[in-house]
């Protein structure tokens, strides 16, 4: 039976962050197809950064999102796998929602600049 990654961790700027239900690192492209006269060929782009961050109000020291900027963000999967992204900036702090029954939960999303140490640009 194959296991498969089912938890992770997360560190903002060294604080490690435990009240959150969901992590999405978003879409990278990494090549998008060239239209040439009798074949496609491929062009590589600069890969750009980007997640979304489902953090769960805590009722006290709820960690100011709107002031993070240059900073940096740590995944840690149950694997072992670490992903760090450095020049991590806030652009949005989404929708706060709740039900009445659960937490309330709000979507933030940020862009970076470095995925390990990579600035995703191509020579």
């Amino acid at each position: 039976m194959a296991l498969y990654i089912s938890r992770c961790s997360l560190e903002v700027n060294g604080a490690v962050i435990t009240d959150f239900k969901g992590f999405t690192e978003k879409t990278r492209t990494i090549r998008k197809a060239v239209n040439l006269m009798y074949k496609t060929g491929a062009a590589e782009l600069t890969q750009r950064y980007s997640g979304d961050l489902d953090y769960v109000t805590p009722q006290e020291n709820a960690i100011e999102f709107d002031g993070i900027t240059g900073g940096t963000l740590t995944v840690e999967f149950d694997n072992g796998e670490r992903v760090d992204f450095g020049g991590v900036h806030v652009v949005d702090v989404g929708d706060a929602a709740i039900d009445g029954e659960n937490e309330l939960v709000k979507k933030i999303s940020w862009i970076a600049e470095t995925r390990n140490g990579s600035t995703g640009a191509t020579a």
